[in-house]
């Protein structure tokens, strides 16, 4: 077949493909264009998730007659002039397709009046000019989401789920944001609305009505700056963490993204609440000079890359490090996207079975034989009998009395029989006390949501089995000991859990109980030869 150039409608709905995914992604591009004209006021008016209507009124600088038709040209922005202006982008929107590709697949129509115009110009979905009366500013109108692709309104979900992206969107927009004002409206009901906020002391306020009252009044304030970089906002404490990644907005140079760079520093810094199957809770803030960062890199601009990775790595990591863990260990230096660090370097814990009184950082090397680990400790390498340490730190845990239950991330079910329902039943006030919730969910099936920290990773249907087996405490004690041994593959993560819990005491209690032991490079070489 011969090559042809595609049809202007064609183009412009292949390009909606990447930009307009759903109504969420039409609220974002709109609201994005809205804070670039400068707006201090911005209405989101939603009529069936989007699907029937996106109304975005804002009260920014407008655009006049001439502006409007090219506003649904492809490719066509004020943002842009010269190739330059692309290493120094400073607006949210640039790429001059959003509009164009939106009109593609629906009834769009514009009504704009600049600052100190006399007349108002609206752009109907024929592309007619015809003055209006309206207010400085501009408001744009999305009827029918998709009714001229029917085959994209297939993939999406319910009213409901849509309209909840919306929401999603709209509160990243106002966390950005916090001078301007937003409103949400759905289906003719206010949904909740936003003043602005001039003073950075007021801005928690807008937390609270954003994310809520929990993490207003908990988090942490984190301001840091280095090498031209700012990075601010807050962060929950460990003890705070979450069971879902719902609380989590990073934001670069106002932008919202979700960056894999920054995703891996914020990881390594919270170590050891990703361990216990949780997840941190934040709201943070990179400030970078433009040209140091690529926001040109997806078509939906969610995804950004930096000129100096390794500098934005290890500041956001050693920032958020010193901001929430004053006593953490050195950061773990990051080495490139999606690679794994060799050593882990293992911070002081903060929940403990008593009061840490070890200052080592262990570092794993390498497990041998799915029995030891290999650690350095102040450049003298030990080896570490894994089970033999599992059992002890459990017995530790047990005698003081100090056990700290975990959530499991997934939890598991159990089947029973009818009698073992019954024993189960009888014991769970029991067995909570040492750190296992079980809950009961069917006739004949139990649910555990949570388990000590040293038996993170064992099988919980033979615990529950054996645990029916036991009378009194002694005994409950003496099985969860047994059961401390984290299965037979010793994982990295395995690894890491294990060094943390050495971590809570001395090297010579280590040594005397027989789970740390010094190597000599001798022993070493001969285990690799």
């Amino acid at each position: 077949m011969r090559i042809k150039v595609l049809p202007d409608n064609i183009a412009n709905q292949i390009a909606a493909g990447e930009v307009v995914e759903r109504p969420a992604s039409v609220v974002k591009e709109l609201i994005e264009n809205s804070l670039d004209a400068g707006a201090s006021i911005i209405e989101i008016h939603i009529e069936k998730g989007g699907l029937q209507l996106i109304s975005i009124r804002d009260d920014g600088s407008g655009m006049d007659k001439q502006d409007l038709p090219l506003a649904i040209a492809q490719h066509a922005t004020s943002k842009i002039r010269i190739l330059d202006d692309l290493t120094h982008i400073g607006s949210l929107g640039f790429r001059g397709e959003a509009l164009a590709s939106i009109a593609s697949v629906s009834q769009l129509s514009i009504v704009s009046k600049p600052r100190g115009a006399e007349q108002a110009w609206q752009l109907t979905s024929d592309a007619e000019l015809l003055p209006a009366a309206h207010e400085e500013g501009t408001s744009i109108n999305i009827v029918n989401l998709f009714a001229n692709v029917p085959v994209r309104r297939k993939f999406l979900k319910s009213v409901r789920t849509e309209f909840n992206q919306i929401e999603s969107v709209v509160k990243r927009a106002a966390l950005s944001a916090y001078p301007v004002a937003f409103k949400l409206i759905h289906n003719d009901k206010i949904l909740w609305q936003v003043l602005p906020l001039n003073n950075a002391e007021q801005y928690p306020q807008r937390l609270s009505k954003i994310i809520g009252k929990v993490f207003a009044e908990q988090c942490l304030a984190i301001d840091e700056s280095r090498a031209g970089m700012r990075l601010w906002g807050w962060v929950l404490p460990e003890q705070h963490s979450r069971a879902h990644a719902d609380w989590q907005y990073m934001f670069v140079n106002g932008r919202m993204v979700k960056d894999k760079l920054l995703n891996h520093a914020i990881r390594v810094a919270f170590t050891e609440v990703y361990q216990q199957g949780r997840y941190p809770a934040y709201v943070l803030y990179l400030e970078c000079p433009a040209e140091n960062v690529d926001v040109n890199v997806h078509p939906t601009k969610h995804e950004v890359r930096f000129v100096e990775q390794r500098l934005v790595h290890d500041f956001v990591q050693a920032s958020l490090a010193r901001g929430t863990k004053p006593s953490s260990a050195e950061p773990v230096y990051y080495s490139a996207p999606n690679t794994e660090v060799v050593a882990h370097s293992i911070a002081e814990p903060t929940q403990a079975y008593r009061p840490s009184v070890s200052k080592l950082s262990y570092k794993a090397l390498v497990a041998i034989d799915n029995q030891f680990i290999l650690t350095q400790v102040d450049e003298q390498i030990w080896v570490l009998h894994y089970a033999r340490a599992c059992r002890w730190f459990a017995e530790q845990a047990l005698a003081n009395g100090q056990l700290t239950p975990q959530p499991l991330l997934i939890p598991t079910q159990c089947c029973l029989s009818t009698r073992e329902m019954e024993l189960c039943l009888q014991q769970a006030a029991l067995w909570l006390e040492f750190g296992i919730d079980i809950r009961q969910m069917s006739p004949s099936n139990v649910v555990i949501r949570s388990l000590p920290a040293f038996l993170m990773g064992s099988e919980a249907s033979p615990l529950i089995q054996a645990l029916l087996k036991c009378t009194t405490q002694a005994d409950i004690t003496l099985c969860l000991a047994k059961h401390a041994f984290v299965g037979s593959n010793l994982s990295l993560e395995a690894q890491q859990q294990c060094l943390k819990q050495l971590a809570l005491f001395t090297r010579e209690e280590a040594e005397q109980a027989g789970v740390l032991q010094a190597c000599s490079a001798d022993k070493v070489e001969a285990w690799f030869t």
